[in-house]
């Protein structure tokens, strides 16, 4: 089961998901992609899970104001977005024990520690490949899966709101201590 959550626009590139499970159809994986949000792609997207043959293999969610109940029936979260300043959905899905395969972009690599809590992929020609690859890679053996899980777990509450909210004070105090030698 892999879960993909954000809206379905342009910059989040859903149709990549849609794409890596179908590279992993035709590997002969027994996949299930839940796609949860919605936009102005959906319908487009939908037509293309069709013409890719995912009609028993992706599921439309919709959108969803509190998707903890996916992320905890979710054995993987495939993360496509480019250029996301802070991606909110890559905390929450680590927090509830799920590896990331992501593309690396955004604060995708500042999130998610590479081979650790989640595997990140370069975007390029080879990323539905590379993507598909790396969901094998976490789902292919038992132990390297709980390992993640659990590294994801603890990478998540690197990014609490507590530990957020001192950081930035960490930040302020050191801007005014900066203006204070200038003055």
């Amino acid at each position: 089961m892999i879960l993909f959550v954000s809206a379905l626009l342009p910059i989040k590139r859903p149709q990549i998901a849609l794409e890596v499970c179908a590279e992993l159809v035709r590997r002969g994986a027994d996949v299930q992609l839940w796609m949860a949000g919605d936009g102005s792609l959906r319908l487009e997207l939908e037509e293309l899970s069709a013409k890719l043959g995912l009609s028993q293999h992706a599921r439309w969610l919709g959108h969803q104001r509190n998707p903890q109940l996916q992320y905890g029936s979710a054995d993987l979260f495939l993360h496509t977005t480019l250029g996301d300043a802070f991606g909110n959905v890559l905390v929450e899905a680590m927090a509830c024990g799920l590896p990331v395969v992501a593309s690396r972009s955004g604060a995708a690599p500042e999130l998610v520690v590479d081979r650790e809590s989640g595997i990140l992929v370069s975007p390029g020609p080879a990323e539905i490949e590379e993507l598909a690859n790396a969901v094998q890679y976490v789902m292919a053996d038992c132990g390297r899966y709980q390992a993640m899980a659990a590294s994801a777990v603890k990478q998540a509450g690197n990014f609490t709101l507590e530990r957020c909210i001192k950081a930035m004070l960490v930040v302020y105090e050191e801007l005014m201590g900066a203006v204070k030698q200038r003055q």
